[in-house]
């Protein structure tokens, strides 16, 4: 069980597994995908770092791997992810369009 949070910031609890860790919860969470997505695409070499326990450095996404495998798709009958050329290549406006982020993840 999580320790009580502090009043004061209700969206931060102490981790009981790791004492120097704390958990942060997210109350909007598909636009922080949005976020994340729209940030690694605007970050200068296309990564994502993501930190994982036990991995030292953690793992590294590269966004040139999803281009990849989009043109592999492209022509192809029969997909696996939800690729699209929006997808990958948002405008302005369709860099809004939390469906569009999530097709990148799921």
């Amino acid at each position: 069980m999580l320790n009580p949070p502090d009043p004061k910031e209700p969206w931060i609890v102490q981790s009981l597994a790791a004492e120097a860790h704390k958990i942060f919860f997210i109350y909007d969470r598909v636009h922080v995908v949005k976020n994340i997505r729209n940030n690694w695409i605007t970050e200068k070499t296309k990564t994502l770092t993501c930190p994982l326990m036990g991995a030292p450095g953690g793992t590294v996404a590269k966004w040139t791997d999803l281009e990849a495998l989009f043109q592999c798709e492209e022509a192809s009958l029969v997909k696996l992810s939800k690729l699209t050329r929006s997808t990958l290549f948002p405008s302005s406006s369709e860099k809004q369009k939390v469906s569009l982020a999530l097709n990148v993840f799921f």
